[in-house]
């Protein structure tokens, strides 16, 4: 996952926090919707749901985490949601036609989800060294309190693959 990076630099925490929001307020922005407030020489950053960011500073600088992300990825309702996208009665394009009843959803509870990205590269039948890059995207959800298939279970299975 690339993670996007923005700069800010100022004389103070309050110069810095400044910069945030302007950035912060963007709808262009990838840093769209996060919060910044100032406190002395502390800055309090606030990200929304399912927002990754990382932190970086001087040497003098510290960081502290005062609370712990709570991801909704693996909440009932997001679950459904990717089962619904998955099924094929109305699918990206259809592919089932009008006459498949969509399945009754057994999704209950949260789960934790693995997320597998990568790059299947093959040759082109382009002249030359050419070759195709075809990215791709596996989500795997596991019920929370699983003791037989684990997210560390599969990691070590995919790992295998390479």
């Amino acid at each position: 996952m690339n993670l996007p990076v923005k700069t800010f630099e100022g004389a103070s925490a309050a110069a810095i926090e400044a910069l945030m929001d302007i950035e912060f307020a963007k709808v262009s922005s990838e840093f769209y919707g996060f919060g910044a407030s100032v406190s002395g020489a502390d800055i309090t950053i606030t990200a929304p749901i399912d927002s990754h960011f990382r932190l970086a500073g001087n040497d003098s600088s510290s960081f502290a985490y005062g609370t712990a992300a709570v991801p909704s990825v693996g909440t009932e309702a997001k679950v459904a949601e990717a089962e619904k996208a998955g099924f094929i009665d109305g699918g990206l394009f259809g592919l089932g036609g009008t006459n498949i009843k969509q399945p009754v959803s057994t999704v209950s509870g949260n789960y934790d989800l693995v997320l597998i990205e990568g790059t299947k590269v093959s040759q082109s039948k382009a002249v030359g060294n050419a070759k195709n890059y075809d990215n791709f995207i596996i989500e795997v959800y596991v019920k929370d309190g699983n003791a037989t298939v684990t997210p560390a279970a599969i990691l070590a299975e995919v790992e295998k693959l390479k």
